[in-house]
C-alpha cells in the first residue's frame, strides 16, 4: 500500500505543477498579421539568401538564412539585438531592452536592472540553426481586446519592421487584420457530445470506476492525440508548449494506473488516480480556453475540430472530478456496486 501512496503522489506533482507553469507559446487570437511588402537598400534588390514569415498567425515573426550568410536584427531602439552568424550559430544581446520586452507575447515583463541599450552588447549563444523567431511587438495588436469602433476586416496595424542580411539593409511591412468571431457551434458540438458519452457511461458502466477511468482514458489519449500534433507541428524556434502533450500524456498514465488498482480491489486509490487525472485534464482545458472563442488558433487542426475536442474533453474532466469526489463522499455506494 505504502508504493501505491508514492506513486499517486508523485503522479500529482509531475501532472498538476506542470499544467500552471507559464509558457509564451503562440495561442488563439482574433488577428492576423501578413507580410504584405518586403524592400531592400540598393541597386540589387532584395536578397535571395533569405526567407521571413509570420509564425503563430500574429505572434512570431522567423527569419531563416542560408548557411554562409548573416543576418543582424535591431530592437526597439535600434541597438544591436539579434545575429545570426555565417556558421548558422544565432546570438542574443542580453543587455538589449527588447530581447527581454519581446519575451512575452503582450509585453508584460519587468525590465532589468542591468538593460542598457547604449552599453556594448553582451552576445550570448541561443541557437545554432540558422533561424530566429522573436515576438516583434510592431506586428501584433498588445491588447487582449481589439480597438474600440474596429470591425472585422480592419487593418489594425501596418509597419515597417528592418533588419540587414548579408551587409543589405531590409524592410518587411506587415499588417494585423481583424479576424470575425467563430462560430459557437463546434463547443457546443462537443458539450453535447461529451454529456452524451458520459450519460452512456453511468448507464452501461454503472459506478464501477474503472468503467469511468476507461473512458477518461480513451479521452485523454484523444486530447494526447491532439496535443503531440500541434506540437510537432509547431516551429520549435517559437517554443511549442510541452504542456499540450505532457498533460493528457500523464492523464492516460493515471487512467491506467487507476484501472490497475481497481482490478486489484484498491478503489480508494483507483479513485484518488481518476481525480487527479480529471483535475490535470482540466487544467489542459484551461490552457487551451481562450481556442472557444477566439478567432484563430495556431494549429494544424481546423479550428472547429480543436474546439470540438476542447469542450469535450472539459465535460470529460469535469464529470471525472465531480464522480471522483462523490466516491469519497460516499464510498460505500461504489464498494457494494450499487
Amino acid at each position: 500500500m505504502r508504493w501505491l501512496r508514492w506513486v499517486l503522489l508523485a503522479l500529482a506533482m509531475v501532472m498538476v505543477p506542470a499544467g500552471v507553469v507559464s509558457a509564451d507559446a503562440p495561442g488563439p487570437t482574433d488577428f492576423e498579421s501578413m507580410i504584405v511588402d518586403v524592400t531592400a537598400d540598393g541597386a540589387d534588390g532584395v536578397p535571395d539568401t533569405f526567407s521571413i514569415k509570420v509564425e503563430g498567425i500574429d505572434s512570431f515573426l522567423w527569419l531563416d538564412v542560408e548557411p554562409g550568410s548573416t543576418a543582424a536584427i535591431p530592437g526597439y531602439d535600434a541597438e544591436p539585438y539579434l545575429r545570426i552568424e555565417a556558421d548558422c550559430s544565432v546570438w542574443q544581446n542580453r543587455l538589449s531592452w527588447s530581447a527581454w520586452y519581446n519575451e512575452d507575447r503582450y509585453g508584460d515583463v519587468v525590465r532589468p536592472d542591468f538593460v542598457d541599450s547604449d552599453a556594448a552588447p553582451e552576445w550570448e549563444q541561443i541557437d545554432d540553426d540558422c533561424s530566429v523567431a522573436w515576438h516583434d511587438h510592431r506586428i501584433h495588436w498588445m491588447e487582449q481586446s481589439p480597438p474600440i469602433g474596429a470591425e472585422a476586416g480592419d487593418a489594425i496595424i501596418s509597419s515597417l519592421v528592418p533588419f540587414n542580411v548579408d551587409g543589405v539593409d531590409v524592410s518587411v511591412r506587415v499588417e494585423s487584420t481583424l479576424q470575425p468571431s467563430p462560430s459557437l457551434r463546434p463547443s457546443i458540438a462537443g458539450l453535447i457530445i461529451g454529456v452524451a458519452v458520459v450519460a452512456a457511461v453511468l448507464v452501461f458502466g454503472g459506478r464501477h470506476i474503472a468503467a469511468a477511468t476507461l473512458w477518461l482514458g480513451a479521452v485523454a489519449l484523444m486530447a494526447l492525440v491532439v496535443g503531440v500534433v500541434t506540437y510537432v507541428t509547431t516551429p520549435s524556434d517559437t517554443g511549442p508548449d510541452p504542456r499540450w502533450w505532457v498533460l493528457p500524456l500523464a492523464a492516460f498514465i493515471g487512467c491506467g494506473l487507476g484501472v490497475m488498482l481497481e482490478r486489484s480491489g484498491r478503489w480508494f486509490w483507483a479513485n484518488g488516480a481518476l481525480l487527479v487525472s480529471g483535475v490535470v485534464l482540466g487544467v489542459w482545458v484551461w490552457d487551451r480556453r481562450t481556442g472557444l472563442w477566439r478567432a484563430l488558433i495556431p494549429s494544424p487542426w481546423p479550428g472547429a475540430v480543436d474546439r470540438v475536442v476542447t469542450a469535450g474533453v472539459a465535460v470529460a474532466a469535469s464529470a471525472a472530478i465531480i464522480g471522483a469526489v462523490a466516491v469519497l463522499v460516499n464510498p460505500r455506494a461504489v464498494r457494494s456496486g450499487r
